[in-house]
């Protein structure tokens, strides 16, 4: 399970690793949040990763991890086993 809870207007592309196929694409606006359930690979683009708090199965994400110097797109990956 991953929840993306947004402090800052955040661009987020939620894609399955292995076809491409998009979940999600779309702003997440600050104040808001969002839950996907997914049992396969998947890669997610974050395009203000400064302004979300990321928690994946319960687990919240460490800040290095998700944020980069000067707020650039970061590009994480995620495995049924994470």
């Amino acid at each position: 399970m991953i929840h993306l809870a947004a402090i800052e207007n955040c661009y987020v592309l939620l894609t399955f690793t292995n076809s491409g196929s998009q979940i999600y694409i779309g702003i997440v606006q600050a104040g808001s949040a969002m839950t996907w359930t997914e049992y396969q690979p998947l890669t997610m683009v974050l395009g203000n990763p400064g302004g979300i708090v990321l928690t994946v199965n319960g687990t919240k994400e460490p800040a290095s991890s998700v944020n980069t110097h000067g707020g650039a797109p970061v590009t994480l990956s995620f495995s049924p086993e994470d």
